[in-house]
């Protein structure tokens, strides 16, 4: 990594350029990738403008401070950087996909692999006969989603849910 200096106006002091290097190595913990820091300070009167650009191999940073004092320019110009470079990490670590881990397992009925996700909750129902409409009732009354109960008419099981469009929906299994 190479850190640029050029002063307009005044010299660059050993004391300066150490400030500079000590604060590029603290952006450095967010920016593995930094190939050339270039910081352009200037003085005019009483004006103390400090420009740093920083270059990554897939990013530019950038930030202009003017003060009256030179260290005062360049902490506010590295604290604006540090917020950049803190922001393009986590845009970078947040573009990386990181889902739940899928696994596969053979379904050896069907001899073929079969994507299977983690069991997240566990519901044990009572299988009472009822017909439709008693279970209907009953997940309206219950405020849940499903009901799963055993029809009365064809004693098979079967399930009553509350579709998206507020009307129920009945699934009977086919045997």
């Amino acid at each position: 990594m190479k850190v640029l200096f050029t002063g307009r106006g005044f010299e660059v002091t050993p004391s300066i350029k150490s400030f500079v290097s000590e604060r590029v190595e603290k952006i450095g913990k967010y920016l593995d990738d930094i190939i050339e820091v270039h910081a352009f300070l200037t003085v005019e009167k009483y004006r103390h403008r400090a420009e740093v650009n920083v270059h990554t191999r897939r990013s530019k940073l950038a930030s202009t401070t003017v003060s009256a004092d030179m260290y005062s320019s360049l902490t506010a110009v590295f604290n604006k950087l540090d917020t950049q470079a803190k922001r393009l990490k986590e845009k970078r670590s947040a573009g990386k996909r990181k889902g739940v881990e899928k696994r596969v397992t053979v379904d050896e009925s069907a001899n073929e692999a079969v994507p299977v996700g983690r069991v997240v909750r566990v519901n044990n129902f009572d299988l009472k006969p009822m017909s439709i409409e008693d279970a209907a009732l009953k997940m309206g009354s219950d405020k849940s989603d499903f009901i799963v109960f055993r029809s009365t008419t064809t004693d098979r099981i079967a399930v009553v849910y509350r579709r998206k469009d507020g009307n129920v929906g009945l699934i009977e299994p086919e045997i």
